[in-house]
């Protein structure tokens, strides 16, 4: 942003890239002028047992885990077109299962508990309505409430890249949003 003149900026990220754009707003808020989460976690909120214990064995899982079944397993669990499930496929065989546990551990990274933060930006939060993928579906509409800023919605017909298999709707939500702020 420095190097392109850029002050502030709408940061959209999905699914693990909206961990990474929370993280931009946590520790660079004045870089910040929206937030488009789609189908990832909250950053700040207190993990469970279960989950962080999932967490931490999840890079030997990942080791032990037949790469190719991983990939299948994975992009059934994201997409509910199969035109989908097939990109998935592609983009995960190109990142290699090393580089996957990576940055798989590096976004886990970004999960720290915060008791009382909140993001202050306009927030536009989606989920798909077939989001098996952790926590996401379950806890989506509960930190959306929690937010003061934020604009929740379930996006039909999908799974965890719901933008990508429904980008119709989610494209109409984004533009409505982008529309209210300017």
């Amino acid at each position: 942003m420095k190097i392109e003149g850029i002050e502030k900026a709408t940061f959209i990220g999905q699914s693990m890239g909206g961990n990474t754009a929370q993280e931009m707003v946590f520790y660079y808020p004045g870089k910040v002028e929206k937030l488009v989460l789609i189908d990832c976690a909250c950053n700040t909120w207190k993990l469970s047992v279960g989950e962080k214990l999932s967490i931490q064995m999840a890079p030997f899982i990942v080791k032990l885990y037949p790469w190719n079944a991983m990939i299948a397993q994975s992009a059934r669990a994201s997409a509910v077109k199969l035109e989908v499930q097939e990109y998935l496929k592609d983009a995960f065989s190109m990142v290699g299962k090393k580089d996957f546990s990576k940055i798989f551990l590096e976004t886990a990274a970004c999960l720290h508990f915060e008791k009382d933060y909140r993001i202050n930006k306009p927030m536009l939060l989606v989920c798909g309505e077939h989001d098996d993928t952790g926590n996401i579906k379950k806890t989506a509409p509960e930190w959306a409430k929690h937010e003061p800023y934020c604009e929740f919605h379930w996006i039909k017909d999908a799974g965890h890249c719901s933008n990508q298999d429904n980008p119709v709707s989610f494209n109409v939500l984004l533009g409505q949003f982008l529309r209210k702020f300017t």
